[in-house]
């Protein structure tokens, strides 16, 4: 009883220090019970793809054998850890045959998915976020075989930031770590379970080779936010938005945002708008950038249609889209805001009003120095000496008398033609400059963003390609209910479309009173 007391005397004295050690403790507590949840999961999740590696081999049918591309620096640059902590294992325990390629950038992503053979693989998985999916499909659905590829089922493990393309395929949880998600997706494709969905096919007016996407494809402020967000990324969740008010409160850029916009609805009819964008965007998703961020509630990914919405300036001013964007971050469409215009169409082209191109500057012409006629015919007569072998000339250098300090006597010819090799290294180092500092190509100064990737606007054409991949869904049911079975199709997405809200709801039914432990 005394030392209760005492205790408690003790907390009473130093409050400060009472509650900093009670914050502590707190956070420790939570990070240790966060630790414990997860690796309970992971020992369920390879429980679970236990079972399918010991199912007895059938001779009949083919060992799944997957091209994995991982790369390096999306999301928050932890993803090889993540990989080989979560996903590869699941992997080998279900004896999934696999070859790794990881990647730094996403010129690298891109050669990859252009060059590489996938005859022989039974699909691809993609460890990366948005623009990572994004260039793999750029990359394989451009070459000769692509009618051939595009039939391979793709596998995505999302550890982006936004991550917008997976959050259609499995129910967002605010508290759900990136673990999890990623061993989710892994049993998805060691389960075999697909869908099919929509993709957009971007062809550029300047470029032999279109970009494909899964998502949007925007101007004027939403090609602002994918522009500065990607500068900011240390925000997190709100870099796209603190983008925007960066660009509303000091940017003006979206205001020039003029050009003419042809768009195909849905009964087949063409119709033209001529005018200022503040604000386009043609998703083919019901969210933009995260999953409680919506365009179009009333959209899905396998409908076959894409939704254009717009605002104009006039009307619409930085006011309006201040509002516009609170509006989204509480929970409602962008369709639905006063002021934005919307269609559902197949097809839009986009011709932006360009500026003036500038006038390239005219190189200043140096007239060469004229030498004098002797040091003229030194230097023909050293050009003719280098013809000969350069260990016959080294050899001429050292064949003479040597003064009286022991060093060779200087021969001019070799003077010469030590000059005119310095010479040629600055005029190419000085190319090599030139190359390096051209300027950037002729374009409106506002980007347009696919996929949360900047492009430099130009005229563009957007086609919608209805239910053109196939992507392997995660599972969300209960771990302990997981059992190796043959899933040829999923059933769900076999009758047809269905909207987010149905498929969530049909999700629910599945999940279990474990998923609420995080």
């Amino acid at each position: 009883m005394v030392s209760f007391t005492g205790f408690v005397t003790t907390i009473r004295r130093h409050p400060k220090k009472t509650l900093f050690g009670a914050a502590v403790l707190y956070w420790v507590s939570n990070k240790a019970l966060f630790k414990w949840r997860l690796a309970k999961e992971r020992d369920a999740c390879c429980k679970a793809a236990r079972q399918y590696g010991d199912q007895p081999y059938d001779h009949l049918k083919r060992v799944p054998r997957y091209h994995i591309i991982l790369n390096r620096r999306a999301g928050e640059g932890d993803n090889v850890e993540l990989f080989e902590k979560n996903v590869e294992p699941l992997l080998q325990l279900a004896a999934i045959d696999f070859d790794l390629s990881r990647t730094h950038n996403s010129e690298e992503v891109r050669t990859l998915a252009e060059e590489t053979d996938f005859k022989d693989y039974t699909g691809i998985i993609v460890v990366g976020g948005d623009g990572t999916l994004q260039e793999v499909l750029s990359g394989m659905l451009q070459r000769p075989d692509a009618e051939e590829i595009r039939h391979k089922p793709i596998g995505l493990i999302p550890v982006g930031q936004a991550n917008t393309f997976a959050s259609q395929l499995m129910p967002f949880k605010e508290n759900r770590p990136r673990e999890s998600v990623a061993m989710r997706h892994t049993l998805g494709i060691i389960r075999g379970q697909t869908c099919v969905t929509d993709t957009l096919k971007v062809t550029w007016s300047d470029a032999h080779h279109p970009t494909f996407a899964l998502g949007h494809v925007g101007w004027g402020l939403f090609g602002e936010m994918a522009y500065r967000g990607q500068e900011r990324r240390w925000p997190g969740k709100a870099r796209y938005e603190m983008a925007a008010y960066l660009s509303l409160l000091f940017h003006s850029v979206f205001e020039s945002c003029s050009g003419k916009l042809e768009f195909k609805t849905a009964d087949g009819e063409w119709h033209s708008v001529e005018t200022t964008f503040s604000s386009l965007i043609g998703t083919s998703l019901p969210t933009h950038n995260f999953h409680d961020r919506y365009l179009d509630k009333a959209r899905s990914r396998n409908d076959g249609f894409m939704t254009l919405a717009y605002t104009t300036s006039p009307p619409t001013g930085r006011v309006d889209l201040f509002k516009a964007v609170r509006a989204m971050h509480n929970g409602e469409a962008f369709v639905d805001l006063p002021n934005v215009v919307s269609h559902t169409i197949t097809e839009m082209k986009l011709t932006p009003e360009m500026p003036p191109q500038p006038v390239p500057a005219q190189p200043t012409v140096v007239e060469p120095e004229q030498e004098p006629v002797e040091q003229h015919e030194q230097q023909s007569s050293s050009l003719a000496t280098d013809a000969s072998p350069l260990n016959v000339a080294d050899s001429t250098v050292f064949d003479g008398e040597y003064d009286a300090q022991g060093e060779a006597p200087k021969d001019p010819g070799r003077q010469q033609k030590q000059q005119l090799v310095e010479e040629k290294e600055e005029q190419e180092d000085k190319e090599d400059k030139d190359k390096k500092e051209e300027p950037e190509p002729w374009s409106h100064k506002c980007m347009y963003t696919v996929d949360n990737s900047r492009y430099y606007s130009r005229p563009l054409h957007v086609q919608i390609l209805p239910q053109y991949l196939t992507f392997f869904t995660p599972y969300v049911g209960d771990l302990a209910l997981l059992k190796p079975e043959q899933v040829e199709e999923d059933t769900m997405f076999k009758s047809g479309p269905a909207p987010l809200n149905n498929l969530t709801e049909a999700y629910k039914g599945s999940m279990v009173a474990n998923e609420d432990e995080y």
